[in-house]
């Protein structure tokens, strides 16, 4: 993707992706074998993030992405989510990421022609789901390290399943990648 990829959740196939850092129970992966992106209802999705306290987020600054390739192209859907906050004891922030209801309506159009082109095509496809961190702030508007991150993620009213957990979020981005966040990263308003 030609964004920053932080937080990749699953893989179509329920895979997850990982670079050399970031580790997923086999719980969680056991937990998310049933998951289907392309038939979950979007507006029963649930995302959580827990990062240090120091670092804020708001609405629009993490993203679902929805995306295959296809017979005829790629097929991608970004969309931006609802973001919610909680501070926890322990020096860290817990946010809660939903989509809107305009946001699940277009992921469900996604979700129809990703489907639609698989029927035509009669290929599988392949796909990618996960959530990405494109934008936060910080005291001083830069990046913190180490920076520990965690993701869950929930398809219905049920427990969140952990998903991802890097234990230094910046370390584990390519260069790029670090840089296009690190351009995005702005001062916290008091």
């Amino acid at each position: 993707m030609k964004t920053p990829t932080l937080i990749t959740a699953l893989l179509l196939s329920a895979a997850p992706l990982l670079t050399a850092c970031q580790t997923v129970s086999p719980g969680a992966i056991i937990a998310m074998a049933d998951f289907d992106p392309l038939t979950v209802d979007p507006a029963n999705l649930g995302f959580r993030v827990t990062v240090p306290d120091g670092v804020g987020l708001r609405s629009g600054d993490m993203m679902l992405r929805l995306s295959d390739e296809t017979a005829d192209g790629p097929i991608l859907g970004t969309f931006p989510l609802t973001i919610g906050r909680k501070r926890l004891d322990s020096g860290q922030a817990r946010y809660t990421g939903r989509l809107s209801s305009e946001h699940a309506d277009a992921m469900r159009s996604v979700q129809a022609r990703i489907q639609r082109s698989r029927k035509e095509s009669g290929a599988s496809g392949t796909g990618s789901f996960g959530i990405e961190l494109v934008a936060a702030c910080t005291a001083s508007g830069k990046l913190p390290s180490p920076m520990p991150v965690t993701a869950s993620i929930k398809a219905s009213d049920g427990d969140f399943i952990p998903a991802i957990r890097s234990s230094d979020l910046p370390k584990d981005l390519s260069d790029a990648s670090r840089d296009a966040l690190q351009s995005r990263i702005r001062v916290c308003a008091n």
